[in-house]
């Protein structure tokens, strides 16, 4: 399933960690396990890490319904994906 997303000037405001973790409800370190096994992309800005909306939603839709609840299942998921990448 892909997400159509209405390209807006307001999606360009990069996100801090700490506003991605409100959003998607996880904890800081989790935030930066997505971050360190690729399956959240972020680019860093100094010592701060930021977050494109647009980033956001590619996540969401990327991982609907797999298990990130731990390093071993992050990993597998990231796995996946890419492979499932290849593919299309």
């Amino acid at each position: 399933m892909q997400i159509i997303i209405e390209f807006k000037t307001e999606h360009l405001r990069m996100l801090t960690r700490k506003e991605v973790c409100e959003l998607l409800n996880v904890h800081r370190n989790t935030v930066a396990m997505l971050t360190k096994l690729g399956a959240l992309h972020a680019i860093k800005n100094g010592k701060k890490y930021m977050y494109s909306q647009l980033e956001l939603f590619r996540f969401q839709e990327d991982y609907q319904g797999m298990d990130l609840s731990n390093y071993k299942a992050i990993e597998e998921a990231v796995k996946m994906v890419e492979d499932n990448k290849k593919y299309l």
